[in-house]
């Protein structure tokens, strides 16, 4: 979904003027767009964080091309000899939405806490995770101090590969798909010097636009101690 900034502060105005009292009139400031697109880009990360499947477009995680064209993730993917990698995400990682390796029966679509109990149980063999139900969180490689996606476990060789191998584990990535954080970008003029707007790129559906908006409205109202005002707003933002 992309949209101009001014168009998304112009229909937030809209929504607003059809439920403005006298005192709402007050939060109105010389600055008050400045603060509306502040709010929206606020809104957009909840959102992003919040939204259900059917309203995401992932991204895939980019690596390099192998000889037949597929993704080749060697290069960021670390393999451990009791069956459990990690792979480094992007710069621009915000969340999840799919890992899938060759040797699981299920995908990996949520992660869990590093500090919770679950992560602790990830030291034993006995139970940690497991082909049929994977495990992951995001934490830092001791060795490159770089982000990255820890799982538990990947399945063995002997289910999916008839050639004879040495290894044991079969870490191939299938799917690795995310969410990035939302982007501003400047819209300029055909001089290309003269910013004349920003517009805003998130990856869900347009559908969510008017999600977008209301919930950019109730942090904007929130902000200005319209706490009831802004509530009935976060309620109309709900996916």
């Amino acid at each position: 979904m992309e949209a101009l900034m001014s168009d998304l502060v112009k229909e937030m105005r809209l929504a607003l003027d059809e439920v403005k009292h006298d005192e709402l009139n007050d939060v109105f400031a010389d600055d008050s767009d400045e603060e509306m697109k502040q709010a929206i880009e606020t809104a957009a990360q909840q959102l992003l964080l919040q939204a259900p499947p059917q309203m995401l477009q992932p991204k895939r995680v980019v690596a390099s091309l192998n000889e037949s064209g597929k993704q080749d993730y060697d290069a960021i993917q670390t393999q451990y000899t009791d069956g459990h990698g990690s792979l480094v995400i992007p710069d621009d990682w915000l969340r999840l939405v799919e890992l899938r390796l060759k040797s699981w029966s299920s995908s990996l679509v949520a992660l869990m806490d590093p500090g919770s109990k679950e992560a602790q149980m990830q030291a034993s063999r006995w139970t940690r995770g497991t082909p049929q139900k994977p495990k992951g969180m995001i934490t830092v490689s001791p060795t490159t101090g770089k982000r990255v996606l820890m799982y538990w476990t990947a399945g063995r060789y002997s289910a999916n590969h008839d050639t004879p191998t040495n290894k044991v584990y079969d870490h191939e990535v299938e799917l690795f798909t995310y969410l990035p954080y939302q982007k501003v970008k400047d819209v300029l003029e055909k001089d290309g010097k003269t910013v004349t707007d920003q517009k805003i790129i998130l990856a869900l559906t347009d559908e969510c636009k008017k999600y977008l908006i209301y919930r950019a409205i109730s942090i904007f109202l929130i902000s200005k101690k319209e706490s009831e005002l802004g509530e009935k707003y976060n309620q109309l933002s709900q996916i």
